[in-house]
């Protein structure tokens, strides 16, 4: 782009051209690039010098130095799409792709105010602004002229290793076939336990006999009752209410 050191100044960024990897030897150097920073890749059609300048603020403003789900700050949200490898040195190159400046400029209005934006607006404005102006995808010899680049197959993005639920800490100690604690039951015996009595008889109390029985009192008229051997001789009581024959009533048989 022209006059790129002129618009990084003013953007206060100093231009002092990439960095050679020839210079850093057998280090091992990674480079990570969106598309649509101006900084790493700015923007540019000759014809239309004003756009171009409109779309490289925006790129610096929202993905450069931006925030958002779609930056570099959350670089997991965004497609990998290529990998170049320096002739010299030991560098490389992993470039992302994100959403259009101009896309992502007004998802970043509408979240200063406080309006949600679907992923789907969100590619359908992507399409609208590639579509008013189309930028250009980084290649192997669209870049820096002083840096000699040649693609490679894509480098596999890392991956966080999920821990295995059923993996034992070494760090803990080994427990073997744990089991709760149950206390024992100790059933008594002869030999070690302590004797069990036998259970004994009820105490049955004595009867008294019949000379000692006390003397009962008696009513005018009403023979007392018989106690002891007496009781044999003594006549039955006919029931209460029962019919007693009178002398010279004759017993009829029931009818």
């Amino acid at each position: 782009m022209p006059f790129s050191g002129l618009l990084l100044g003013l953007l206060g960024v100093q231009n002092d051209g990439a960095r050679d990897p020839g210079k850093t030897g057998d280090t091992t150097v990674i480079h990570v690039i969106v598309q649509g920073d101006t900084i790493a890749h700015a923007q540019w059609t000759w014809y239309r010098p004003v756009t171009s300048l409109v779309v490289n603020l925006l790129g610096y403003s929202v993905i450069h130095t931006g925030t958002g789900p779609y930056t570099y700050a959350h670089i997991e949200n965004l497609k990998h799409i290529k990998t170049f490898k320096s002739y010299e040195g030991n560098s490389t190159y992993e470039i992302y792709d994100t959403f259009h400046p101009i896309a992502l400029f007004r998802e970043m209005v509408y979240g200063w105010l406080g309006i949600p934006v679907s992923l789907a607006r969100l590619e359908r404005w992507d399409a609208l602004a590639e579509w008013f102006f189309p930028t250009q995808e980084i290649t192997a010899v669209n870049t820096d002229a002083t840096v000699k680049l040649h693609e490679v197959p894509l480098t596999p993005d890392p991956t966080v290793p999920v821990a295995d639920p059923t993996a034992v800490d070494p760090a803990l100690p080994e427990v073997v076939n744990p089991q709760p604690a149950v206390a024992p039951i100790v059933l008594p015996n002869s030999e070690d336990g302590p004797d069990l009595a036998e259970p004994s008889a009820p105490a049955v109390p004595d009867t008294v006999a019949p000379s000692e029985a006390p003397e009962l009192p008696t009513v005018e008229g009403v023979p007392a009752p018989a106690i002891g051997d007496d009781a044999a001789e003594t006549p039955a009581i006919a029931d209460v209410g029962a019919s007693v024959p009178s002398d010279g009533d004759a017993l009829l048989p029931a009818a």
